[in-house]
């Protein structure tokens, strides 16, 4: 059924949650993304602890001091990145395909969570995906890079922590430019990526800061519930925040004045 939607931002945003919280509220949807959250947090450390370990290992071999070295060290962590890429992020794409089909009132069950990961071109369609949300990403990952390189407790490590906030805040601009790219890709399987991203651009004309805001107040709800209660995070936050991002940009595909 054809419906169009007149809000502002900030109404867009408040219904946005609300929606999120009924469907949390709604049957086993909360327990079905929270299992399948914590089912991808294991296997993004995982993806960390398999380069650290090998790392270690290396060590212990022969003309293994090579590993000490900043180059070593800087390999290490992109040899992490590129394994979270190759190993969770299609998970996570399986489970914010789990959140979208929530928001849309399907039935849904745990096996979609595994739909990436089913067949070569999904899992290559997953990569495909990920990849322009990494590529993003990357400023901040760089400045978590050199802030844990050159951190001390004294006044450049105050000015390298503010660095990482600004790349951060750089990733999350960039990261708001791609609108509801994710969602449409992973909901229009028919859409190339390319096309896809097309599409949310045109959705997003007008609304880019907008989307920034709202991707900046998810982000700081998450740091803060993470410092205050660890790894309960998983238990609403997190679920919470992926219904949120399905339902804003669903709302925002078909405000009155696309």
């Amino acid at each position: 059924m054809a419906f169009s939607l007149h809000e502002t931002p900030r109404e867009r945003r408040v219904a946005a949650r609300a929606c999120a919280r009924r469907v949390l509220a709604s049957g086993t949807n909360r327990l079905i993304l929270v299992l399948s959250g914590i089912a991808s947090v294991v296997v993004s450390f995982l993806t960390y602890y398999a380069v650290w370990f090998c790392m270690l290992a290396f060590r212990m071999l022969p003309g293994g001091k090579i590993a000490d070295t900043f180059l070593a060290w800087f390999v290490m962590h992109l040899l992490i990145l590129v394994l979270f890429w190759l190993l969770a992020m299609p998970l996570w794409l399986g489970t914010y395909r789990l959140a979208i089909r929530m928001v849309d009132g399907e039935t849904v069950d745990g096996r979609e969570f595994f739909h990436y990961v089913t067949g070569s071109d999904r899992y290559g369609r997953a990569l495909g995906i990920s990849a322009r949300l990494i590529a993003r990403w990357l400023p901040a990952f760089l400045g978590y890079v050199v802030m844990q390189a050159f951190f001390d407790y004294d006044l450049i490590g105050l000015l390298l922590v503010l660095m990482f906030v600004i790349t951060i805040l750089l990733s999350l601009l960039l990261v708001g430019g791609l609108g509801g790219f994710v969602t449409m890709a992973l909901t229009e399987e028919h859409l190339s990526p390319d096309r896809a991203q097309k599409l949310a651009a045109r959705i997003l004309e007008g609304e880019r800061m907008c989307d920034f805001g709202f991707h900046l107040d998810m982000a700081w709800r998450m740091l803060v519930s993470l410092a205050l209660v660890g790894i309960p995070l998983m238990l609403h936050t997190l679920p919470a925040s992926m219904l949120s991002a399905a339902c804003y940009a669903r709302r925002l595909a078909v405000r009155d004045d696309l």
